[in-house]
């Protein structure tokens, strides 16, 4: 996608409204039953909708982590799927029973490479998933880090634009990691740098960084060996090429509004902004 950076906002949305459509199309090929993992949020559930689309037999999976949903949001998912007809299925986890089962899952580390507690959830609920006999769930991963739906993405924006990359570095470091540790903090932080690539653009550097290094060697790790491990592929419609070279090519205000940060702009839902102007056409405001 050459000379994109003179794309007009309103034939950004169309296009990326054309490339979404696209993946999802890509991604519902299958040969067995397969559910979308719903939220709440707008990523998971502009996938239940397109999904829907094309197949009016899907249904969604919902993960409820020590009741982590209000009734609010529990009331919001319900209207939303039963306006979809989609059959949605919540499944109860609890930090207790996995604990408690610790001894017999903790082999889904695999290896030493990491600590997070998310692998067993995961795991867990892949066995659940297993249990309806899904064998095959699209996912919302990969939305944040295409579309700037981190706080840290507001580095490329004024005041933070102003300051040397090299401070701006440092303070993506703490952002990620809240490591700030005086002794060996600037060890880890110099194997962080080392691997950001030097790039004019901000936005792009912290894009590349996340999608090349953090995603793949935290976040969908994660997703395929709790979901492998049970015989379920999950697939990540956010995560397609076109999309990937059409996204990373766009203006950085297409993607997080403006080229100021507003300290409140995260409450007022500036990040995604492409993925929210399209989901209009789609969602109900509220979650749009």
């Amino acid at each position: 996608y050459e000379n994109i950076q003179n794309i007009s906002f309103a034939d950004a949305c169309e296009k990326f409204d054309y490339l979404i459509n696209q993946s999802v199309d890509r991604h519902m090929v299958s040969d067995v039953p397969m559910a979308v993992l719903y939220s709440g949020g707008i990523d998971s559930s502009l996938i239940a909708k397109l999904a829907q689309k094309r197949n009016k037999e899907i249904i969604s999976i919902t993960a409820n982590f020590d009741n982590q949903f209000s009734s609010k949001d529990k009331l919001q998912m319900k209207n939303f799927c039963d306006d979809l007809t989609i059959k949605n299925f919540t499944f109860d986890l609890s930090s207790k029973n996995i604990l408690d089962d610790i001894e017999n899952d903790v082999s889904i580390y695999d290896d030493l490479s990491s600590s997070d507690p998310g692998y067993l959830t995961n795991h867990k609920l892949s066995q659940k998933i297993k249990m309806s006999k899904i064998r095959s769930i699209l996912v919302g991963d990969g939305a944040d880090e295409m579309l700037s739906g981190y706080s840290w993405y507001g580095l490329d924006k004024i005041p933070f634009k102003l300051l040397p990359n090299s401070l701006r570095d440092l303070m993506y470091f703490y952002s990620t990691s809240r490591t700030f540790d005086v002794k060996n903090g600037y060890k880890v932080f110099r194997r962080f740098k080392d691997i950001l690539i030097n790039n004019k653009d901000y936005s792009k550097k912290i894009t590349i960084n996340e999608l090349f290094t953090q995603l793949p060697n935290n976040y969908l790790s994660k997703v395929d060996r709790s979901t492998m491990r049970s015989s379920i592929e999950a697939r990540v419609p956010y995560l397609d090429n076109d999309i990937y070279d059409f996204l990373i090519s766009l203006p950085s205000e297409y993607k997080l509004k403006g080229k100021f940060y507003n300290f409140s702009s995260f409450r007022k839902s500036n990040e995604k902004y492409i993925l929210r102007e399209v989901s209009k056409k789609y969602l109900p405001l509220s979650i749009s």
